[in-house]
């Protein structure tokens, strides 16, 4: 039901994004690529519990992925940029979870148990 929403909302503005990134030269996959970096530095944010900077690295990361998306409907689908993709995707929410298992207190026993239960789940 939000997924509907969520795309009604963004997907003009990142159709209209990848037309000029498109003008530009840039490919899909050097999209995908800069994000999975973006993405990266949010691991060593999380390990120094600075959770502004490393939420606003996983938007931009999300926002590339969203883009890559739309550059490839632009420029043409490829099973390297699929597999990128889904490089990008999943080893995020690897550094995702093992940024906030380094990043959390001990001293919070409620939220620790939580999220080393969730990652062991995903790792």
């Amino acid at each position: 039901m939000l997924d509907s929403l969520s795309i009604k909302i963004i997907k003009w503005p990142l159709a209209q994004s990848a037309k000029l990134i498109d003008k530009c030269g840039v490919t899909a996959n050097q999209t995908t690529l800069f994000g999975f970096a973006l993405g990266c530095f949010a691991l060593p944010a999380l390990m120094a519990e600075q959770y502004t900077l490393a939420l606003a690295f996983i938007l931009l990361n999300r926002i590339c992925d969203g883009l890559d998306g739309a550059l490839a409907r632009i420029q043409g689908i490829t099973d390297a940029g699929g597999f990128l993709d889904e490089l990008d995707g999943g080893m995020g929410l690897r550094l995702d979870q093992a940024g906030r298992n380094i990043g959390v207190p001990l001293a919070v026993p409620v939220v620790r148990p939580g999220i080393v239960g969730f990652d062991q789940f995903f790792i």
